[in-house]
């Protein structure tokens, strides 16, 4: 036992050595952690390159969703290296059942970054809808690193702009030079004309928006939260629109599992809500004749009628003959002005209950 005297604000690095008889606990590895990373690699790429499918019960084993549901468990060389060896040799089997984790929203960010990766390059129906799942799910700049791979081939290219369109992904990742590269490479169908129109309207990034969450993500101290206030202000604020295990409004998209999107998704989609808004999830604009504009998140309609819902969950009634234009916003319904509602304290033990909220495999 070491007990160090010095009770000042410093600290110091005390090293110990020479111990007599030698003690095996503390003698270092023969090899290097890089040099056994690269091993690692080179392996599953002999065992693609020699056809060695039994070894595909290996890698399994090693990259199932099961196994990897935390970062840090993993190292994401060696995960990606085994995943790619996996896909290649048991491709029936590997494919379906990383797909299946991925629109789950199984595993930590990372994990599932790297997933929808490996299957964006796979040309199966399953492999690029799990690719689409993962772009509604993942941070922006996963997202912008999955879109660049997706451009890549004439078929995933495809994927990608047909999502884009449908309002699963945001168009912003269409401004990524590097996308667009790729784009005018793979070709796919009428593909100019297709960018023009999503980015057309397209506002520019909201730098204050992208600092404040920057500065959310990095300020989030999970041991000084409390999940019951997380839980009260969640009540408070997004119950009106939102549900969680069945308790809260339906006017939004019912949010179970929602903690496997990961910190850094949890703070765009909060602060700012118009980043990454789902179509269905669109505000709906109606100009009546009278020259009013009332806006909401479309709900049914019953008869002559028109039925719309407000941020605060109450529906609005009105009738088609009063229309005189109808069109969907490319924002959401939800507001803006969570940064300025909640203090940075609140706001962490909001974080806090959400991401104790996640997908159980």
């Amino acid at each position: 036992e070491t007990v160090d005297g010095d009770t000042g604000t410093a600290y110091a690095w005390l090293a110990f050595g020479g111990f007599e008889p030698e003690l095996p606990q503390l003698r270092p590895s023969e090899f290097a952690p890089r040099k056994m990373r690269d091993w690692f690699i080179a392996s599953t790429d002999t065992a693609v390159r020699t056809g060695m499918k039994e070894a595909a019960e290996v890698f399994e084993r090693a990259c199932a969703p099961s196994n990897a549901t935390r970062a840090g468990e993993f190292d994401i060389e060696i995960f990606t290296a085994v995943a790619r060896a996996w896909v290649a040799l048991a491709p029936e089997k590997a494919v379906p059942t990383l797909a299946q984790a991925i629109t789950a929203n199984l595993g930590a960010a990372l994990y599932r970054e790297s997933v929808a990766d490996l299957l964006a390059a796979q040309n199966t129906p399953v492999a690029q809808a799990a690719a689409v799942a993962a772009l509604k799910s993942l941070p922006l700049k996963s997202q912008e690193k999955l879109s660049f791979t997706l451009a890549s081939a004439t078929f995933s290219a495809e994927t990608l702009l047909a999502a884009i369109e449908s309002g699963v992904v945001s168009p912003r990742v269409l401004q990524r030079v590097g996308v667009n590269n790729r784009l005018k490479s793979s070709k796919p169908s009428n593909w100019e004309t297709r960018v023009a129109k999503l980015t057309k309207t397209l506002a520019p990034a909201n730098e204050q928006l992208e600092k404040l969450v920057e500065q959310r993500r990095v300020a989030y101290q999970p041991a000084k939260t409390k999940l019951a206030e997380g839980a009260a202000l969640f009540t408070k604020n997004c119950a009106a629109c939102h549900s969680i295990d069945g308790l809260g409004g339906n006017v939004g998209p019912q949010l179970n599992g929602i903690g496997s999107r990961g910190l850094e998704r949890l703070c765009e989609d909060i602060l700012d809500p118009n980043r990454n808004v789902d179509g269905a999830f669109r505000t709906t604009l109606l100009v009546l004749k009278d020259g009013e504009v009332t806006s909401g998140l479309f709900r049914r309609e019953e008869g002559e009628v028109v039925v719309l819902a407000e941020s605060t969950g109450k529906e609005i009634n009105v009738a088609k003959k009063d229309i005189a234009e109808r069109r969907q916003s490319d924002t959401s319904l939800m507001p803006e002005n969570f940064g300025e509602l909640l203090s940075a304290d609140e706001f962490n033990h909001l974080m806090a209950y959400l991401l104790a909220k996640k997908a159980q495999p």
